[in-house]
């Protein structure tokens, strides 16, 4: 009996950690001289596509059949097979198809299906249809529905899509397969200066004022006006510890309409102890010693011939991402590390908007193969361009077919992480001749160019 009661304690404090009010989603566990911090949210919506949709392991599997007597919503329509889409807005969606033989006005009879996807309320009310045409054998549709909502965020946005994929192949057995996927691209996302700390906050993939049981929370620290110093930052679950260095952080609570998320500090030093000087960059004189290859100019550069190429009045601005290619294989299998312009227009971009022209340094761990055996081979490119690895046999040579990646950080060292610059993501960096780091930033490739402004205005017209 005793080892019931405790069990039953136990349960009893993990439901009392979250209440679920009709105002706010609040936890309830942090201590009432937690400082807190009240950041107001702002929801937006990405231009992100639905993932491709996956292949299988193995040979593909025939979808389900569809049965007459469980599928009344088609009606009358004859389709032979079905695959579950995924469920939001209310709604579970499903894509039907069937074979088309004889298709007019092909001179090739490619495998064309016909593709119904229907939205069926989860409330059982009518089914609608959300999508219907021919699709080519193996390439996906892309469809969107737009959802309407309550109100959410502090800009009160009252409208989403849901974007899906659908792709539609056949088996050895000349069965169809069918591959699908969905997401939701809304996003919140806020700050707010506290002292001389900006705490940032963003989340993804809410449906309206839903919040998915895995939502994930984005949490930074930056120092107001020292672009010089890197983001400290955090990501967990909604309902877990953030840690950013010796500082745990919770969410205490969400608005109603998702226009204020609440943060509480639960351990770790007064945030006033973070000060610059405990995070701000090295100087490049003063890291370890490091060489990277130019891997078209085929030169040694190490950190003292770097900043010689400066000639003692040029800023050093370092950019580091995977050089992009022509086709969506190119940039395999880390679009989020793919920089969103070609070498030639980011050196003009960057000397449109810097008066002292400054030396420009690409940092890549990838590279197209056709980048380098037809543009450059007999022509110097516009920029350096150096392998982020110290050895650069690591460097992802990559060709039209998906490249060998290496998944895990090869045991090398790097450019990027001598000036401990985080793994996923676009950085720039910007130096003085002196190798005093002057603006350090990382962002998403949607954010890029709005970090080269802001690079231009805090170190190129000084």
């Amino acid at each position: 009996m005793k080892c019931y009661q405790k069990y039953a304690i136990i349960v009893f404090a993990l439901f009392a950690t979250w209440s679920f009010g009709a105002e706010n989603k609040i936890r309830s566990d942090a201590p009432s001289t937690a400082p807190r911090i009240h950041i107001p949210l702002t929801a937006s919506v990405s231009a992100d596509e639905a993932p491709y949709p996956a292949y299988p392991n193995n040979s593909p599997a025939p979808a389900t059949p569809v049965d007459p007597k469980a599928d009344r919503v088609l009606r009358n329509e004859k389709f032979q097979y079905k695959q579950l889409i995924g469920s939001a807005c209310d709604m579970v969606f499903v894509a039907y198809a069937r074979k088309v033989d004889n298709m007019p006005f092909l001179t090739y009879q490619y495998m064309v299906s016909d593709v119904l996807v229907l939205g069926i309320p989860k409330s059982g009310g009518p089914a609608k249809q959300i999508a219907r045409g021919n699709v080519l054998g193996g390439n996906p549709a892309k469809i969107e529905y737009q959802c309407t909502c309550e109100p959410i965020g502090v800009n009160k946005l009252s409208q989403f899509p849901v974007k899906m994929q659908v792709a539609v192949e056949t088996t050895a057995q000349g069965e169809l397969s069918i591959r699908s996927s969905l997401m939701v691209p809304t996003q919140l996302s806020g700050k707010v200066e506290q002292g001389n700390l900006v705490f940032s906050a963003s989340m993804s993939g809410m449906e309206g004022r839903k919040v998915p049981p895995d939502l994930k929370v984005n949490l930074s620290i930056t120092f107001a006006n020292r672009p010089d110093i890197p983001t400290l930052s955090t990501s967990g679950p909604f309902n877990g510890l953030l840690r950013i260095r010796d500082f745990v952080f919770v969410v205490e609570s969400l608005a109603e309409d998702l226009s204020e998320i609440t943060i509480a500090q639960i351990d770790g030093p007064p945030l006033n102890t973070l000060t610059s000087e405990l995070v701000e960059p090295k100087p490049i004189t003063e890291l370890p010693a490091f060489y990277a290859t130019d891997i078209v100019a085929r030169k040694l550069w190490n950190r003292d011939t770097l900043l010689s190429a400066t000639e003692g009045q040029k800023p050093l601005i370092l950019v580091f991402g995977d050089l992009g290619g022509v086709t969506s294989y190119e940039s395999y299998p880390r679009p989020q590390m793919t920089l969103p312009m070609d070498e030639a227009n980011l050196v003009e971009t960057i000397r449109a908007r810097c008066e002292s022209q400054p030396v420009i340094a690409i940092v890549t761990r990838s590279i197209p193969i056709k980048l380098l055996v037809e543009q450059y081979l007999t022509k110097p490119a516009p920029c350096i361009i150096l392998s982020d690895y110290q050895d650069p046999k690591f460097l992802n040579v990559r060709s039209y077919s998906p490249p060998a990646y290496y998944l895990n950080q090869p045991e090398t060292p790097t450019l990027r992480g001598a000036l401990r610059l985080p793994d996923q993501t676009l950085a720039v960096v910007a130096c003085d001749p002196n190798g005093k780091i002057l603006f350090s930033k990382t962002c998403k490739s949607e954010q890029f160019v709005a970090t080269l402004n802001e690079l231009a205005l805090k170190v190129c017209k000084k």
